[in-house]
């Protein structure tokens, strides 16, 4: 059993458990603080209070790398600017949902206004000036920006999310994971969280394919790709050996796979992933060198930088916090297989 902890400054600690609740609220805070205290759990955002009776609570649920927050909060400002972006580096995408009251603004130069029942999606390194009209209640659910590029090859879309089932599903399945925060097993944790991204995956995905930017065929050939380099992690590929397996002409696969980074990153993303499926896997039994070398990695220390540079702990960690507890189907988890389809039915 978990218990909520209750301080000032409710930021998790990165290097702590994959699993931790935190609770803040105002009300044990003397009111000429209470704005400071909010700010220190928001510290890349420039929060102004629009009423002179500040009040704020919120509820947070650490899932891996993923964060779930319910926040009842009176009017305020968000603001990230360029100088801010530049200074922190922030990489992280935030999803938030308003369940009451309304707000407006501009995000990436869109201008937004978002009701109950609607979403806005906040790059962390994109500007934006958002303002709440009223006391609002909230679910923002915070992951890395490197669990979503894979899925979005042609750029994270920004902005307003109309309401839609499939948000209402994400939302409702957060609401009850924090709800039951303190009965869920901490080794589960990082797949709670990939869940929890895969949901909201379904009702982001009608905005990416609604966007301005031209899809055209790049999304379900990019999955193709992905399912070639994920059957043979190890293997040697070239662009041309690559265009001819798939069919499609040098051009076409150029078009793709410059909307994911190139073909060098893209196998290097897909390897790293293929790494933590076997590591999480507890099924699995060979040594993390064994694993990087199934997966195309023949330098070792090559390997460990890229694999903490992407998922913030090292593989043996990841190891030894995950997989003796996970279900035996973890491993094998891939969100392509369950999202292709949707993709595709788009075309």
């Amino acid at each position: 059993m978990r218990r909520a902890d209750r301080r000032p400054l409710p930021v998790p600690d990165v290097g702590g458990p994959l699993m931790q609740v935190i609770a803040f609220d105002t009300d044990g805070v003397p009111p000429a603080d209470r704005l400071a205290a909010f700010r220190g759990g928001a510290p890349h955002f420039r929060v102004d209070a629009l009423t002179a009776d500040f009040a704020a609570r919120w509820r947070l649920l650490r899932l891996g790398d993923v964060n779930l927050i319910r926040s009842w909060i009176s009017p305020v400002r968000y603001r990230r600017d360029a100088a801010m972006i530049e200074a922190d580096g922030e990489g992280r995408v935030t999803i938030h949902v308003r369940l009451t009251g309304m707000a407006r603004g501009v995000i990436d130069g869109e201008q937004v206004e978002v009701g109950p029942g609607v979403a806005s999606i906040w790059d962390l390194a994109r500007p934006l000036d958002v303002s709440g009209d009223g006391d609002s209640e909230l679910l923002i659910v915070t992951l890395p920006r490197h669990m979503l590029r894979e899925l979005f090859a042609a750029g994270l879309p920004t902005g307003a999310l109309a309401p839609s089932p499939a948000l209402a599903l994400a939302s409702g399945e957060a609401i009850r994971l924090l709800d039951r925060a303190e009965d869920l097993p901490d080794a589960g944790a990082p797949f709670y969280g990939r869940a929890m991204r895969d949901l909201f995956v379904a009702a982001l995905l009608p905005l990416c394919r609604s966007s301005s930017r031209d899809l055209g065929s790049v999304g379900p050939l990019l999955l193709r790709i992905y399912a070639l380099i994920d059957a043979e992690p190890a293997a040697s590929l070239t662009a041309r050996a690559l265009a001819e397996a798939l069919g499609v002409s040098l051009a076409t696969l150029d078009r793709a796979l410059a909307r994911a980074g190139g073909l060098a990153p893209l196998v290097e993303r897909r390897r790293l992933l293929a790494a933590y499926r076997l590591l999480s896997n507890p099924a699995e039994t060979a040594a993390v060198s064994v694993i990087a070398l199934r997966c195309g990695f023949a330098d070792m220390p090559r390997f460990s930088r890229s694999f903490r540079s992407v998922f913030n702990t090292s593989a043996s960690e990841l190891r030894r916090h995950q997989r003796s507890h996970l279900p035996a189907w973890a491993g094998a988890y891939r969100v392509e297989q369950s999202y292709g389809a949707l993709i595709a039915a788009e075309e």
